[in-house]
């Protein structure tokens, strides 16, 4: 059980061309750290080597290890297991995978006993009747439905204030019963249903949400993007950031990264793109890891690398272990990280970021192949 899919976790096609006790090694490049695409294809229908080509290969050799997708930065806890087995037995009865049986429907929030405005705000949120972007297309207000945050999808409601992954950040400092929900429903009242019924969670939850969106806060000193300010390394150390921009009908993920010094110069900036499920976290882990290997292939020696993901700065800056594929990435990360002199990670406002993000965004127009690596001569 190794494929990354939620129904089985076990290939379906018949396999072709390889012996019966053939290992998933076989199919790896071992030199080059890549799938054999073309014996993959070979091998596995359609659908599965797409999959087969989006799942991760360690660049630094870490050794095999069972791993548990049921709940975040855990090992495995049979709750979570128990969670899990709901949402596979309502697949089994031609059920969404998102829905269990209802006890409660979105109503319910009126009888809550929390602030009347978190009330009113849900029941609009339940009802698409909050000034989303994609509503104001609709009433010809704005042009663009586009989610200014992530820049990946249309912004809905369940989009902003559930899917998008920047809310998925927020969300992960909840509750372990909110972490442990892998729901992906396609409206606000069906997560609030799912969340009542399934997972018995309050909904003042969202209370927490709404008091976690905080508006950036101006600096005395420093560069400005956007509403927020990136602030300048000290000399000698190179700041790097990173972004990437998801587009699920496609199946990729574009990459941005910018590199600059203690006056604020572009020292290189890279963007490309790569296959990639839509898992936010494990992308974001991927972001950091390429933004380390481009500062050592640089030759930079001391640097800050500084992102809007709380769970991935913290995943890299602490020791423990995640035993989950976006644990391996960070393994990757933190192992050429200390061939550094020295380095840190730090969490800046994602309107910090701009240049990174944008770059991101051009990157997913490039072909598969292209990586655009721009170095300013005067460092080299």
């Amino acid at each position: 059980m190794w494929l990354p899919t939620s129904s089985t976790y076990k290939v379906q096609s018949a396999i072709q061309g390889l012996p019966g006790n053939a290992k998933v090694a076989s199919l790896i490049n071992s030199t080059e750290r890549e799938w054999k695409m073309e014996l993959v294809r070979e091998v596995f229908g359609e659908e599965e080597a797409e999959t087969i080509q989006k799942i991760p290969i360690s660049s630094t050799g870490v050794e095999d290890r069972l791993i548990w997708q049921g709940i975040k930065d855990e090992g495995f806890i049979v709750k979570s297991a128990y969670y899990l087995q709901n949402e596979l037995n309502a697949m089994m009865l031609g059920q969404s995978s998102l829905v269990t049986k209802k006890t409660t429907d979105w109503t319910s929030c009126w009888r809550r006993k929390i602030p009347n405005a978190v009330k009113t705000f849900i029941w609009r949120a339940c009802l698409d009747s909050l000034p989303t972007r994609l509503n104001l297309v609709k009433k010809r207000i704005c042009k663009s439905p586009k989610c200014h945050v992530c820049l990946c999808a249309d912004e809905t409601v369940i989009h902003i204030l559930w899917n998008c992954p920047f809310a998925m950040d927020v969300w992960s400092h909840g509750s372990s019963s909110l972490q442990k929900c892998s729901i992906r429903p396609e409206t606000f009242s069906d997560l609030v249903e799912a969340l009542n019924s399934s997972y018995d969670i309050e909904i003042n939850s969202f209370l927490e949400f709404k008091n976690a969106q905080q508006k950036p806060q101006a600096s005395p000193c420093g560069t400005t993007e956007g509403l927020g300010t990136w602030n300048p390394p000290l000399p000698g150390v190179i700041k790097v950031n990173w972004d990437a921009s998801l587009s699920a009908s496609n199946g990729r993920a574009g990459f941005g990264i910018v590199a600059r010094e203690h006056q604020g110069r572009i020292l290189a900036h890279k963007k490309f793109s790569k296959p990639s499920s839509f898992d936010p976290l494990l992308a974001e882990a991927q972001r950091a890891l390429y933004a380390v290997e481009l500062a050592i292939e640089l030759g930079y020696s001391s640097i800050i690398l500084e992102r809007d993901s709380h769970s991935i700065i913290k995943g890299v800056m602490q020791d423990q272990s995640r035993w989950d594929r976006v644990g391996m990435i960070l393994s990757d990360t933190k192992m050429k990280l200390s061939y550094l002199v020295s380095w840190n990670a730090t969490f800046v406002k994602g309107n910090c970021n701009t240049y990174a993000h944008t770059l991101a965004k051009v990157a997913l127009s490039l072909l598969e192949s292209l990586v655009d690596l721009v170095v300013n001569p005067d460092t080299l």
